[in-house]
């Protein structure tokens, strides 16, 4: 009934939001924000910017992988661009906006 009246663009957006919820969601909240993932903090954004200055201004906004609690890794990232949209996601809805994020 749905894909009569449903676009072909419309039905694309149902099934990402099906794959999402069905797939990427347990995954995403099987996982601890600061612990497994997180967004750098202002004193670890400071501490990377002084070890590696060219580091890439996506790195410093979206999140990244950490190797034990409150340690973000130095140079890994997530593979799927969907596990690292929404890690972020849910890093600044448990931490909140950092002061840089309004400049």
């Amino acid at each position: 009934a749905i894909q009569t009246k449903a676009s072909d663009e419309h039905m694309q957006m149902l099934n990402l939001g099906r794959d999402w919820v069905t797939s990427m969601m347990p995954h995403l909240l099987s996982k601890i924000n600061r612990v497994h993932y997180g967004v750098h903090s202002d004193a670890d954004l400071r501490r990377a910017l002084e070890a590696h200055p060219n580091m890439a201004r996506s790195r410093q906004l979206l999140a990244v992988p950490f190797v034990a609690k409150d340690i973000p890794s130095s140079s890994n990232e997530f593979s799927n661009p969907d596990v690292r949209v929404g890690h972020t996601l849910l890093a600044y809805r448990y931490s909140g906006l950092r002061r840089l994020d309004f400049d």
